[in-house]
């Protein structure tokens, strides 16, 4: 890593995961991982560090995955780099683990969509597109340096709302039935084993079971434009052979 980082100035930290496989555990990428790049980046001389972390992160935190992330912030912060962490909401856009995965499984389940809880968490979405700005932004704006800034998009939707909105996109209406976290726990613990990757994670319920939302100006306030609003820019699922990449998607053999 180190040799990789000579005579560059600025490092974009964009590497994390929320799905844990054998030793690839939340612990070994999100912050273990952000640790081995620092140590490299202050070896090789960087003198700026971006990182993407998640909003909630907090390495106090009971969800696994959002303490992984505020321990990796906690790095960030004590590394004696110029940083700025970003921390997002749910982030959605082509080939995202959100709006097209939830596409997919609406399309594939008959009848019934399996919601969790009262689905009344509520969300922020921010489109890829609009992070990327963010992010762009940041290289040049010196007064984010050693800043953390929570970033969403221009409204605070509930998870049944997001779902609305993505089935009236794609053309499919579905009875929601609201399940309670232990039996949704085990659905997706067995239907994740035959996924390469898996469509929904114990992560994904984690975050769903609590509000995930900063101040609707965050994005404005930070980096003077208004971010894109969540049913404008669902266009990419429409027209899609959900059924197909479902299949895709199962594990072979």
């Amino acid at each position: 890593l180190r040799v990789a980082m000579l005579g560059v100035d600025t490092i974009i930290h964009l590497v994390g995961t929320k799905v844990e496989r054998g030793d690839q555990t939340f612990e070994a990428i999100n912050y273990r991982g952000t640790v081995n790049v620092l140590e490299a980046a202050q070896e090789a001389g960087v003198r700026r560090f971006i990182h993407l972390s998640y909003l909630g992160a907090d390495r106090s935190s009971a969800y696994p995955f959002l303490r992984s992330k505020g321990q990796a912030d906690e790095a960030v912060r004590s590394s004696g780099l110029a940083y700025t962490i970003l921390r997002p909401s749910i982030v959605y856009g082509p080939g995202d683990d959100f709006t097209t995965h939830l596409a997919m499984l609406i399309k594939v389940t008959p009848f019934l969509f399996p919601v969790l809880g009262d689905g009344r968490s509520r969300l922020q979405p921010i489109h890829v597109e609009d992070l990327a700005r963010c992010i762009e932004a940041t290289l040049r704006d010196p007064t984010t340096v050693d800043q953390v800034i929570p970033l969403g998009g221009p409204q605070h939707l509930t998870y049944e709302e997001a779902l609305t909105t993505i089935m009236r996109v794609i053309g499919s209406r579905r009875v929601r039935l609201h399940v309670r976290r232990p039996l949704m726990q085990r659905w997706v613990e067995i239907t994740g084993k035959f996924f390469a990757r898996p469509l929904i994670t114990p992560a994904d319920l984690d975050l769903l079971a609590m509000d995930n939302i900063t101040d609707l100006v965050s994005v404005p306030r930070h980096f003077k434009f208004e971010p894109r609003r969540f049913a404008d820019s669902l266009d990419y699922l429409r027209g899609q052979p959900w059924r197909r990449l479902f299949w895709r998607s199962l594990r072979a053999g």
